[in-house]
């Protein structure tokens, strides 16, 4: 297994990453998710009672 993390990706803290999976570019993963599927570029992860994908529209890059 293998886990391919892209660029600009924020980890929160006690985050669990499982598998063979892709985080794309731009993504945001809250503390103590657990994920165990690929994410999508440009994406805030969350895990609460079941896990969430939430696309980021017009994202700003901070200078």
């Amino acid at each position: 297994d293998f886990i391919i993390i892209g660029n600009n990706v924020d980890i929160g803290a006690n985050t669990c990453i499982i598998g063979s999976i892709t985080i794309g570019d731009n993504v945001t993963i809250g503390a103590m998710s657990f994920v165990n599927k690929s994410i999508p570029a440009n994406s805030i992860y969350i895990t609460k009672k079941t896990s969430e994908v939430i696309p980021v529209i017009n994202h700003k890059k901070w200078d």
